[in-house]
């Protein structure tokens, strides 16, 4: 992979070892994460084997801080992951959103003419409401905390947090960015679906957008 300027990936130092492990993503059960042993081997252990503090390893520094084999398994990782997006933008742009329901047309008092074999038509479902229920916040619960040099998102601590916690990005030189996981979701769903974020698990600023700034406190 050519090296791309100003990109990390996430590395977790292993508490006994030492070692960096490559972060690829929080896994669906809670406190665990999905890594690349220096094996090369694609793993999800406890996230209470590394760190607190993850290392950001810029992509041109990548082969001083990680093996070949972890490298090249983290290659393949991005490939098969692309590769099912792709998959699955495919599978959807085939498959129609909702079927066409029948129209019939003319009064009750005709609808059985020629008709007689047909069952007779069901009364359209009323759209299904969504409920917008809004998210109580628990005024100073904060689930998760790193220190950063930029405004930067960790996708394997926000994750497990539940949708009122919140969690802190202390940014050095600024001040403490603090959002809940339910305000992030919102505010910062540009994040949440780029590529970067989706892949890597990583997403951070060069620059604090304005949206970040009404979260940071000095």
């Amino acid at each position: 992979m050519k090296p791309q300027t100003g990109e990390f990936v996430e590395g977790l130092r292993n508490r006994k070892t030492q070692k960096l492990f490559i972060c690829l993503e929080a896994s669906s059960s809670p406190g665990k994460v999905r890594v690349v042993n220096p094996g090369g081997d694609v793993l999800v252990v406890m996230e209470e084997l590394f760190d607190l503090e993850p290392v950001e390893v810029p992509m041109d520094n990548l082969n001083e801080f990680f093996t070949e084999e972890q490298l090249e398994s983290w290659q393949t990782y991005l490939a098969d992951e692309a590769e099912r997006r792709r998959i699955d933008a495919a599978r959807e742009a085939r498959t129609p959103s909702s079927k066409p329901e029948a129209t019939h047309r003319g009064s009750t008092s005709g609808a059985g003419k020629g008709d007689s074999h047909n069952a007779a038509p069901r009364a359209p479902r009323a759209p299904r409401k969504e409920a917008s229920i809004p998210v109580k916040v628990i005024p100073g619960r904060v689930g998760a905390n790193w220190s950063s040099e930029r405004l930067c998102f960790y996708r394997h601590r926000i994750d497990p947090l539940r949708p009122a916690e919140q969690f802190q990005v202390k940014i050095q030189g600024v001040g403490t960015f603090q959002i809940t996981k339910a305000d992030f979701q919102r505010v910062f769903n540009n994040v949440i679906m780029s590529p970067q974020y989706r892949s890597q698990g990583l997403f951070s600023y060069d620059q604090i957008p304005e949206e970040a700034r009404i979260f940071i406190k000095g």
